[in-house]
């Protein structure tokens, strides 16, 4: 038989970026959000802008290296 035998994981929804995005952000706003915590009760939290721009920008760093993390 000419055959070739392929193994492969597919996302139930939408592509592979659109899954890496989406638990990339997730991880993001964990961190972000644990850590803002902390600085409330330090009276030191940071406004809801500026909140969802170090969330983008911790996502986007965690993409960019690809951490182990993500997948957790």
């Amino acid at each position: 038989m000419d055959l070739k035998l392929v193994y492969a994981m597919v996302p139930k929804d939408g592509t592979i970026n659109d899954l890496v995005n989406v638990k990339a952000e997730k991880l993001a706003r964990r961190i972000v959000m644990r850590t803002n915590q902390n600085m409330k009760l330090e009276d030191q939290g940071i406004e809801e802008k500026k909140l969802a721009k170090t969330i983008q920008e911790l996502a986007n760093e965690i993409k960019r290296e690809m951490r182990k993390s993500l997948w957790d």
